[in-house]
């Protein structure tokens, strides 16, 4: 099994951004099974009402990425997430 463990620079700003940068480094790579990314890797840091509008089960925007790429690349997706 081969695994994609992607992190973000927190520099990057504005979700399309952070997305078109994860399309592309998964676009270079081969065969991949498992990618994953961190909880806030597709959206950095985001206001309450914003989070909740892009997490927002299959009408988000995080489904709806994650299920395009999965598709895409044929590949699972998962994020990594900790409880604080």
């Amino acid at each position: 099994m081969k695994v994609l463990i992607i992190q973000m620079n927190n520099l990057i700003k504005g979700i399309d951004k952070r997305l078109n940068v994860i399309d592309r480094i998964i676009s270079k790579s081969k065969d991949i099974d498992l990618i994953l990314l961190p909880a806030l890797s597709t959206t950095s840091y985001l206001e309450d009402v914003e989070l909740i509008k892009y997490l927002d089960k299959e009408n988000g925007l995080a489904y709806r990425f994650t299920k395009d790429m999965s598709s895409k690349y044929n590949s699972l997706f998962g994020f990594i997430t900790k409880k604080v």
